[in-house]
């Protein structure tokens, strides 16, 4: 599935904690990496640019700092890396840069840090990301810099990868870019579906037998688990090891982080335009609370409708 894989930098060492595992992808998969950078007018970034008159000579030698960063950074990898490894230095506002880049060359991935220390730190959560996430061009797996856990950093490599679906074939759509991944880092897949607790009682909070109440709870667990069940099957015909979870009286947000802490997860899927639970996944609070408080990886998909379906024919 992967044969490119793009990573946006901005020169900052925050931005490339996204190369490693980068790399580490594009090595395993045969793909080649491409490191993008976006030269914005110096006028941009300097406060006292604006009182003088625009000095093609000055914007040339911001332009070729940026170029020798990324010709320098691209020779260090070049050194150890298998695969191909190039850059690009395109002009431009740093959004439209980068969309058009992505909407040109057409990556099968994005690895991106979520916090950059110069332009990209408008860019997670920002215009940008949300609208190469809604386009559903391509995955985007989102790093974060210097996010621990037990003190240590995250390898570029995952082992143990969580699955949060709601039943919506919209929502299994992030299942291909989450095989693929598990299949290239021989990892472990957990399905997890949330039954909320308001979910639970609905159409039953007027049973005047309690009994009934919990007649009813269990069937709508008993249905969730027979739904990832079909679904880890499907995982396990493509040679993954796959399990199921479901979890009953959490939000969606406080479940996955909760199965991620416990099961030691590496990396966590999500998809968009699912229902139900999922609905607001990207850019909503239970989003941006998995993304921000997850201690590793996050890959956000937004598949376009007429895109594969895991079990389509």
């Amino acid at each position: 599935m992967f044969r490119s894989i793009l990573v946006p930098l901005d020169g900052s060492e925050f931005a490339e904690e996204a190369i490693p595992l980068a790399l580490s992808i594009a090595t395993r998969a045969g793909a080649s990496l491409e490191l993008l950078r976006v030269h914005e007018l110096y006028a941009l970034h300097d406060p006292h640019a604006c009182w003088s008159p625009y000095e093609p000579t000055e914007d040339a030698k911001f332009r070729a700092k940026e170029q020798a960063y990324l010709d320098t950074t691209v020779k260090r990898l070049q050194t150890t890396a298998s695969i191909p490894v190039t850059s690009a230095l395109v002009d431009g506002l740093i959004e439209d840069a980068i969309l058009e880049r992505v909407e040109t060359r057409l990556p099968d991935l994005i690895v991106m840090a979520t916090h950059g220390r110069g332009p990209l730190s408008r860019f997670c959560f920002g215009s940008v990301a949300e609208k190469l996430i809604l386009d559903g061009l391509a995955p985007i797996l989102l790093v974060h810099p210097g996010k621990t856990r037990n003190g240590q950093r995250p390898k570029p490599a995952f082992k143990r990868i969580l699955i949060p679906l709601d039943g919506s074939e919209l929502a299994e759509r992030v299942l291909k870019p989450a095989i693929a991944i598990g299949s290239l880092m021989g990892a472990d897949c957990t399905l997890i579906q949330t039954v909320g607790a308001s979910s639970l009682l609905d159409g039953f909070a007027t049973a005047a037998d309690p009994r009934a109440i919990e007649d009813g709870c269990e069937q709508r667990r008993a249905t969730a688990r027979a739904y990832l069940n079909r679904v880890a099957e499907r995982l396990r015909a493509e040679g993954l090891c796959a399990r199921t979870r479901v979890v009953s009286g959490k939000s969606p947000a406080v479940a996955v982080l909760d199965v991620a802490r416990g099961e030691d997860i590496n990396l966590i899927t999500l998809a968009m335009r699912g229902h139900g639970a999922l609905r607001r996944l990207i850019f909503g609070s239970v989003a941006e609370s998995i993304a921000w408080h997850s201690t590793g990886p996050v890959l956000v998909y937004c598949p376009r409708q007429n895109e594969y379906v895991l079990n389509e024919k």
